[in-house]
């Protein structure tokens, strides 16, 4: 099965990344740490699609 194009997965987890900080914003009212914690998931997203489309091999 041929995997998609890694460039796919860094799209999708920049997507991620943009719809979290946009929610966190929206959501700013109930404090700071919605957007630390929405960061924190994106990254860790990112870093698991990365893991898993083996594009960065660190």
């Amino acid at each position: 099965v041929p995997h998609p194009h890694p460039l796919l997965f860094d799209l999708f987890a920049i997507i991620l990344y943009q719809i979290s900080v946009f929610l966190a914003r929206s959501q700013r009212s109930e404090g700071g740490l919605v957007l630390d914690r929405l960061l924190i998931q994106g990254v860790g997203v990112a870093d698991a699609l990365n893991k898993e489309s083996g594009f960065h091999n660190v």
